[in-house]
């Protein structure tokens, strides 16, 4: 591999760190971003832990293996992801920029005189070959200690409170759980003892450390090597689950459905399946009438006011007006 100075002061960031050269998969700064994502076909990125796990919101161990065993084309970037890498380097270079201004305090003791670099190089495990991650940037400290892997996102607003309570101290849960999950598997492949998470949310520049988890990073190198050897090693997938529709419809499109297939062994099976649904069904309509008369209640309290206020730092109940396309508009109760 070719360095430039640029890439070479940055491979020695990184020897610093105790990463040496066997840990090196590629450098990607120069491949076409397609290219780059047809890449990943033959490893497990970091990014893609979560969804190993169980904890991405987006995708399942299915769909994953599909991707990776090429039964249907990776999923193309939609404007989120693609705002989300397009403003990467402006929030890395905002970040160093308010950090060394000491507009913003990073628990964890990084010094703001702290060299912060982009990292442009694809990282290997040092023992399991399939399992990979790139690295956002890294931190030098000025005193020359430990480096700090750097994990950049651009969230929605949507992930905010998640967001908010993590970086307060709670335990990390929806989004913040994925964020944590990668950056986990980040510490495993590149080696490095800690990272900090740099988040774009809703108007605010988020900042947290995050250090290694012996026992979490166990028990991915473990599931990683599972999942390697049963599914993608054998040209295998496992079980469908909720996230698998989309997958499912680019594999077997609806609209192009024909023919008979005779499957006489799945007889019990499918007659299982149905007394599942009806039984889900039941449910869902016994649900559905509990919430209606929770909201017909509190319609009946509020009577004819708007909002309903229970006090300072409570949420209040209010109507909300909605506006469809077609210009129509409509009011819901919210709680």
């Amino acid at each position: 591999m070719k360095c430039t100075p640029v890439d070479f002061r940055l491979f020695k960031l990184m020897k610093v760190a105790g990463v040496g050269p066997e840990r090196l998969h590629m450098d990607h700064s120069s491949i076409p971003y397609d290219e780059w994502r047809a890449l990943r076909r033959h490893y497990i990125g970091a990014s893609e832990i979560s969804t190993i796990l169980g904890h991405n919101r987006y995708s399942g161990p299915f769909d994953l293996a599909c991707i990776k065993l090429g039964l249907v084309g990776p999923d193309k970037p939609g404007l989120a992801m693609r705002m989300g890498t397009f403003f990467e380097p402006a929030i890395r270079a905002f970040f160093a920029d308010e950090m060394r201004n000491g507009h913003i305090h990073i628990p964890g003791g990084i010094d703001p005189r702290s060299d912060v670099s982009e990292y442009p190089f694809t990282l290997r495990h040092k023992s399991l070959s399939m399992f990979c991650c790139n690295l956002d940037g890294v931190i030098q400290p000025s005193d020359s200690g430990s480096v700090w892997a750097l994990e950049i996102k651009d969230a929605g607003t949507y992930a905010a409170t998640d967001l908010r309570r993590w970086m307060a101290g709670d335990k990390p849960g929806g989004v913040a759980l994925m964020y944590w999950i990668q950056i986990q598997a980040q510490l495993a492949v590149s080696g490095l003892e800690r990272a900090l998470a740099v988040i774009r949310c809703d108007k605010a520049l988020m900042c947290g450390p995050i250090y290694r988890n012996p026992t979490a990073i166990d028990s991915i190198e473990r599931q990683v090597r599972a999942y390697w050897d049963r599914y993608l090693a054998t040209d295998k997938t496992p079980p469908v689950d909720r996230h698998s529709s989309d997958v499912l419809n680019r594999m077997y499109p609806p609209d192009s459905a024909e023919g008979t297939i005779e499957r006489e062994d799945l007889a019990g099976d499918v007659a299982m399946m149905r007394e599942s649904m009806a039984t889900l069904n039941r449910e869902i309509k016994d649900r559905k009438a509990e919430q209606d008369r929770i909201r017909n209640r509190l319609r009946q309290i509020m009577g004819d006011a708007e909002i309903m206020t229970l006090g300072e730092g409570i949420r209040p109940v209010r109507w909300k007006v909605t506006t469809r396309k077609s210009g129509a508009t409509y009011r819901t109760l919210r709680l």
